[in-house]
């Protein structure tokens, strides 16, 4: 790849990153505006109802999976199901997001 290539390649990643950003700021805005519209048109909806928590048992865990079975299915392990292209454009969105190259949402 030429030089050339790099820095119009390097302004135009900046250029949209930038756009992006923007956008996202705006729709925020929008949105926050939107909603302050909407806690002075009804005051009352901003409060928040106290909810009570449920508590769930998950049991033994490898019991479970027996019991799973008697019943005639089983835990399967999830497949991929992205292509390579789609795979590729996830990753050069990561490392956009990724400023500081400390890899910090990558899975081990």
């Amino acid at each position: 790849m030429t030089e050339s290539l790099k820095i119009l390649q390097e302004t135009r990643r900046g250029q949209v990153e930038k756009d992006v950003e923007e956008e996202f700021k705006a729709l925020h805005k929008e949105k926050m505006a939107q909603k302050s519209l909407a806690l002075q048109a009804n005051p009352a909806s901003g409060i928040k109802k106290k909810t009570a928590q449920v508590g769930w048992d998950m049991g033994t865990g490898d019991d479970e999976d027996g019991e799973h079975e008697a019943f005639g299915f089983k835990r399967e392990k999830s497949e991929c199901k992205l292509l390579k292209s789609q795979i590729a454009v996830m990753q050069e969105i990561f490392e956009a997001l990724d400023r500081f190259q400390d890899g910090i949402l990558r899975r081990s």
